[in-house]
């Protein structure tokens, strides 16, 4: 998969190793395509979701109308 990516001019980025750091690769390398396995994409929306909630209303109001 990562060949046929380059063939195409892509670039591969690889994380650290450490999960807790993870968002922070994802940041720094600002993938197109980002594959993974389902627990990851929980642990990142379980983190979403809790910064949202403890953001205020006018946060949580916000997200609910831009991703619903």
């Amino acid at each position: 998969m990562e060949e046929l990516f380059i063939s195409h001019g892509a670039s591969i980025g690889f994380w650290c190793g450490d999960v807790k750091l993870l968002v922070e690769d994802i940041r720094e390398l600002r993938p197109t395509t980002f594959c993974t396995v389902p627990r990851v994409l929980d642990r990142i929306y379980s983190s979403l979701i809790e910064k949202i909630s403890s953001g205020g209303l006018l946060k949580h109001t916000l997200f609910n109308i831009a991703y619903n």
